[in-house]
């Protein structure tokens, strides 16, 4: 198993982000949520699915324009434009 990754030293990428401070908030009730949390998790998933078919995009030279971005259908999509 591979316990490094020599790109992440790469000195090409960003510099680490600084520390975060985390801040735990407890109000009875935030905005009708009974546990007082909102979707925390959600952010992170926004740019997931443009970065995958991104790299589909600069991996295969095709566009998929269709989620999810199964091996079919990404087959499907490089032999529709081997037909064109």
């Amino acid at each position: 198993m591979r316990t490094s990754c020599p790109i992440a030293r790469s000195s090409s990428l960003a510099p680490p982000a600084p520390p975060g401070v985390m801040r735990l908030i407890s109000w009875q009730f935030l905005d009708g949520y009974p546990l007082g949390a909102k979707g925390v998790g959600e952010p992170g998933l926004v740019p997931t699915t443009p970065a995958i078919l991104g790299a589909i995009r600069a991996a295969a030279g095709i566009r998929v324009d269709r989620v999810p971005a199964t091996p079919d259908g990404v087959l499907a999509a490089i032999r529709a434009q081997e037909a064109s």
